[in-house]
């Protein structure tokens, strides 16, 4: 037979050349549409993977600004009880009696109390 069509009981059939040709066109189509799915699942994966690349370094960036400036605080805290203790009278009495372990006691309980002199 040839390439071209053939009526039998009234209905136009394909040769097998021809039939072949045509499945074989829509099994490239099928591939191309699958493979064109697949470059825009990976750029949409891309994308969004740098977004939340992006997000994660934000919030550490913040959260570590956030404990240098709470860490910052605390050292200034320290240091002007430092400065303020060797100023009151009964803590300078203390350390020329030589009661250390007591200085060292009232310093702690100065912190935890959280009470500036």
């Amino acid at each position: 037979m040839s390439a071209r069509l053939t009526a039998v009981a009234g209905k136009p059939e394909l040769d097998s050349g021809l039939r072949s040709a045509m499945s074989r066109g829509a099994y490239a189509l099928v591939v191309l549409a699958v493979v064109g799915f697949g470059v825009l699942a990976a750029r949409y994966h891309g994308a969004l993977r740098g977004e939340l690349t992006e997000s994660t370094v934000t919030r550490r960036t913040a959260l570590a600004q956030l404990a240098a400036a709470t860490l910052s605080e605390r050292l200034e805290r320290m240091t002007d009880l430092a400065r303020s203790f060797p100023t009151r009278v009964r803590f300078a009495e203390l350390v020329a009696a030589g009661f250390l372990d007591t200085v060292a006691k009232i310093g702690l309980y100065w912190v935890l109390t959280n009470r500036a002199p």
